[in-house]
């Protein structure tokens, strides 16, 4: 397994392609399109995407696909472009990777205070003690088989309901009057939260986003997975609900983002801006008004995940995209030029290739750069 420039940039072209479909698919939630894709696929989806963003190394296994139009250029004025500076050369990926390093640090520590400055606030807020709140919580967990104890405690600031917290979770409310139903579903829909473990998916969202801070589809992918676990929350709340069950919910979830401060962070608070609310309520109206997605409308959803699932799962593990092209003869300098007139392979036991140029050993790699050049065994003799 390698690790390369050529690796990175083959996992973020199919993970970008995968995170635009997410992206379709979130903004569709409620309607027959949506509910044609199940939640346990789109977790599985997200998972592998996050592996392999998290893993975007080059297998054994990986065929290469060699591209010749536009990479090519692209890669070579990259790798060796250099920018002056104070009378001296400076090599831009050098350069690239320690400005891309240095962000990262930035929004490791950025997230770090964000931490800090949740639990400072979170021990500075009073007990929630309602023995209201108190039995609710107890009959949910009991419901969902949830046999973890959540400590409860109320911000007299204006603030949303949001849980925090993964070993000793914590829901903080709003320190205002709701009826007993009302709480009821701000109650579920955080536990649900707890339940489905989305804190640990946003956590490892928000790591992604440390590595990968100038990428801006990991952005779009972190809005799409809070927008999935929203919805999917909401509907825990009002499945086999009446209709007037869910316009209160409804009713709730407007009444909550009215107390909502100029700015919230959204990584914790579900209840983002009014605009968000909307769309969600939105989701959930089209949601139960629209009728079961018919067969054309099966197949469009089963098309889709199929094609997720070969850019999520398929192609970054079968393919290599690899520039292929002649290299600008003012960037070669000293170069040495490997081709099936001075060169050929020799396979090893090991599986990997010695690069032979006039006959004098010159390398080792592990996959074939060039399919003209000759390969022998190590007893000399041509084997293709």
């Amino acid at each position: 397994m390698d690790l390369s420039i050529v690796s990175v940039i083959n996992i973020l072209c199919f993970s970008s392609v995968a995170i635009l479909l997410l992206y379709c698919i979130a903004n569709n939630l409620g309607t027959p399109l949506g509910k044609s894709i199940k939640r346990p696929f789109v977790l599985a989806i997200l998972l592998i995407l996050m592996i392999r963003l998290f893993l975007p190394l080059e297998f054994p296994c990986q065929q290469n696909l060699y591209i010749t139009k536009a990479y090519p250029d692209l890669y070579v004025s990259f790798i060796y472009a250099t920018i002056s500076y104070a009378g001296k050369e400076y090599s831009l990926p050098l350069i690239t990777a320690a400005v891309s390093v240095i962000g990262s640090i930035i929004c490791l520590g950025r997230l770090l205070l964000f931490f800090l400055a949740t639990i400072q606030s979170i021990n500075r807020c009073a007990p929630a003690e309602n023995p209201v709140i108190t039995e609710l919580v107890n009959t949910i967990t009991y419901d969902l088989g949830c046999k973890k104890c959540f400590r409860i405690v109320k911000n007299p600031n204006r603030t949303t309901p949001y849980l925090f917290g993964f070993r000793k979770p914590v829901i903080v409310l709003p320190d205002i009057q709701l009826s007993e139903t009302e709480w009821y579903y701000i109650l579920k829909h955080e536990i649900y939260h707890y339940y489905n473990k989305d804190l640990w998916l946003r956590f490892v969202c928000e790591l992604l986003q440390i590595i990968y801070w100038w990428n801006p589809f990991i952005y779009i992918l972190r809005n799409q997975i809070i927008k999935f676990q929203e919805f999917y929350a909401d509907m825990a709340v009002v499945q086999c609900s009446s209709k007037l069950q869910q316009l209160e919910y409804m009713q709730c979830l407007i009444k909550i983002v009215k107390q909502l401060p100029v700015k919230t962070d959204n990584r914790v608070a579900a209840f983002h801006s009014n605009a968000k609310i909307q769309k969600r309520i939105a989701a959930l109206l089209n949601f139960s008004e629209t009728a079961p997605p018919n067969q054309r409308q099966r197949s469009a959803g089963s098309a889709l995940a199929v094609i997720l699932m070969i850019c999520t799962l398929f192609l970054p593990n079968l393919f290599i995209l690899e520039p292929c092209g002649e290299i600008p003869e003012e960037v070669l300098g000293d170069a040495v030029i490997i081709n099936k007139d001075n060169g050929h392979l020799v396979l090893r036991e090991d599986g990997r290739y010695d690069i032979y140029v006039d006959n004098e050993y010159f390398s080792t790699v592990t996959t074939i750069f060039d399919d003209t050049l000759p390969i022998m065994n190590t007893k000399g003799e041509i084997i293709q």
